[in-house]
């Protein structure tokens, strides 16, 4: 105490559990990356003009302004601290004038995190395809998928990577915007109770999935937790009696006692559908109906016995059936197979420290 800036003390008892978490929430684990970048302390020189600027990017110059600028840093950092913030994912976006933008997404929401001047937005998108397996520095004029991985506070933290070019008002700059998909398997929920599903809607979803045969469908925009609610739902039927499939592009979340194929270039997604048929499955969980292929497929394997799950992105659940008529799936087949269609969507907590109760007289709503 005597070293540190707070003046008045009270004294409390609590168990050890809870003061170990009330410390990592208080003091959080050191950025060894960002402290390096704090020290050097360097002076980025200005970087020329668009004008001045050659119209073919210098690799040499980008080499030397990454290894000037610390830029390894940054990016390593940038991981490091997304994590610890609990971000689902990260936005380096360009701009012009050489500066770029560092975003995590918190909550659903985007937050700002950090700002880049001075400092050339090829130069970090060459870093980060530096440090990514599957994409080419080289390659600036198409979209690119990549990957990368690294052990952050004793986890391994696996991360997603987007890379797709876009324009700017200085033409001649190839600029190109990053999302990083932060996977940590530590957020997988596995209990379906802590989906937060309501008591009915519960019972209904436990029945279906508890039955042999039938197609069990998710809809819902995009990050509305579709793929969430699918790994809890697997993680309750899944028995070391059953062989449990599933066809995902890309794999997300690694499943204990589940087979999960892996799509390539010379096995494509389609092909790993067919496949899942010769494969004596008994529950099988297809990422995604994207096409009459799959669809034609999980239908199939939904009426000769087999227990599957799928998602649509569709608006709502009666939307579901009418996609798939439109999809070329006889109306015969689809009543047979779909056991529930669940329309998902994500509601906002309130924070469990802060929340406060409203009264009804205040509030309408609350009652």
């Amino acid at each position: 105490p005597q070293h540190s800036t707070f003046k008045n003390y009270q004294l409390g008892y609590c168990d050890y559990h809870t003061l170990q978490e009330a410390i990592k929430i208080i003091t959080s684990g050191k950025n060894e990356f960002l402290e390096l970048l704090e020290e050097a302390n360097e002076v980025v020189e200005e970087q020329p003009s668009a004008e001045e600027q050659q119209e073919n990017i210098d690799e040499y110059e980008l080499d030397e302004e990454i290894n000037q600028s610390l830029l390894v840093n940054l990016f390593e950092g940038a991981l490091i601290e997304a994590v610890r913030k609990g971000a689902s994912d990260i936005h380096i976006i360009p701009h012009s004038g050489n500066s770029v933008d560092f975003l995590f997404r918190i909550d659903g929401r985007l937050h700002h995190w950090y700002r880049r001047d001075n400092t050339s937005p090829e130069a970090i998108a060459a870093v980060v395809k530096d440090r990514s397996a599957g994409v080419d520095r080289f390659e600036r004029s198409t979209a690119q998928d990549g990957f990368t991985q690294r052990v952050i506070d004793k986890h391994l933290i696996r991360f997603r990577i987007s890379i797709v070019p876009i324009s700017s008002q200085e033409y001649e700059r190839k600029f190109e915007s990053i999302v990083i998909r932060v996977i940590d398997d530590r957020n997988v929920i596995t209990n379906l109770r802590e989906l937060g599903l309501q008591e009915h809607a519960e019972k209904m979803f436990k029945k279906a999935i508890s039955k042999t045969k039938g197609i069990v469908l998710l809809t819902g925009p995009t990050g509305s937790g579709k793929s969430t609610t699918l790994m809890a739902a697997l993680h309750h039927v899944i028995s070391p009696s059953k062989n449990v499939l599933t066809c995902e592009d890309p794999v997300e979340y690694l499943i204990r006692g589940a087979r999960q194929l892996k799509i390539g270039n010379k096995f494509s997604f389609e092909e790993a559908v067919r496949s899942i048929l010769r494969h004596d499955p008994d529950i099988v969980m297809v990422g995604e109906i994207r096409d009459k292929i799959t669809a034609d497929v999980a239908i199939k394997l939904s009426n000769t016995g087999h227990l599957t799950f799928s998602t649509l992105h569709t608006n709502d659940a009666p939307s579901a059936v009418s996609r798939l008529y439109k999809i070329g799936i006889e109306p015969f087949l689809i009543a047979y197979a779909v056991n529930i269609v669940v329309a998902q969507r994500l509601v906002r907590k309130l924070c469990p420290y802060c929340k406060k109760p409203i009264s009804p007289e205040k509030y309408e709503v609350a009652t």
